[in-house]
């Protein structure tokens, strides 16, 4: 085998990317961009800003892929903005930034459905993410999978599920990276 010097020189200046760091876009920089609040959703519709709830920022911000923070836990008041501020801005993230597997948990069926039809999808209408929102799997013949039902959707590099803590084998089969529990007050023990 006859190695050229420029092929060398090629190889570790390849090797050599490897070693850099990647640069991720902060979660809430992202959300900035790209969100839109539907006006029946909340009484301050148009373009998402931390600038009402800035306190959610830095925590939302923790959520991005070079964070080394692996849990957040947050305790606070009743209709404090926290699912629009921090859980829908970090399930966004994961679907049109940097896509991965995500598992939202709801205290039940009917949460989950209900989270899925008033905030997700409008969250992914809003952002103008819908075009990814399809079935990543190939199809078998005659298949009618759309990768977008009531508790499941599916995006380039990952997929959302839905799930209700009242059923736990739901959590099985699935590998997640990012995790989101809303409503732990109201969970079965």
């Amino acid at each position: 085998m006859n190695i050229v010097k420029g092929d060398v020189d090629f190889l570790i200046s390849q090797f050599a990317t490897l070693l850099e760091k990647r640069e991720f876009k902060l979660p809430s920089v992202y959300a900035e961009e790209v969100r839109y609040l539907d006006k029946e959703l909340t009484p301050f519709p148009g373009k998402f800003s931390f600038d009402r709830a800035p306190f959610f920022r830095e925590i939302v911000d923790l959520f991005a892929p070079d964070n080394p923070c692996r849990k957040v836990v947050l305790l606070k008041g009743n209709q404090m903005a926290a699912t629009t501020s921090v859980l829908e801005p970090v399930l966004l993230y994961y679907i049109g930034c940097n896509p991965t597997p995500q598992l939202l948990v709801e205290p039940d069926d009917d949460r989950a459905k209900q989270a899925m039809n008033t905030k997700v999808d409008r969250m992914i209408d809003g952002a103008n993410l819908r075009n990814l929102i399809f079935a990543q799997a190939r199809k078998a013949a005659g298949s009618r999978s759309t990768g977008d039902t009531t508790l499941k959707k599916e995006y380039p590099s990952g997929y959302l599920h839905a799930v209700s803590a009242k059923t736990p084998k739901s959590f099985r089969n699935f590998s997640y990276k990012i995790i989101l529990v809303d409503e732990l007050d109201a969970m079965p023990d």
